[in-house]
């Protein structure tokens, strides 16, 4: 599952920015994968510029994304 995934991500790299996504995601869901260490959440479709602020953020302001 998602939630999984994230959880293997964190043990293999330092300090992931990780973003999930989800075509179901309920507020349930939601916490889960933000205690799980998701640093954000998105339910399909999802606005792209939304996503794209949230990518900019967690990057530091200094990145740019196109």
């Amino acid at each position: 599952s998602g939630l999984d995934f994230i959880q293997l991500v964190r043990e293999k790299l330092a300090e992931p920015k990780i973003i999930f996504f989800s075509a179901a995601l309920s507020d349930k869901l939601a916490v889960q994968a933000r205690a799980a260490g998701a640093e954000a959440c998105f339910s399909k479709p999802f606005d792209f510029g939304e996503m794209k602020r949230t990518i900019a953020t967690l990057l530091g302001s200094s990145a740019r994304v196109n």
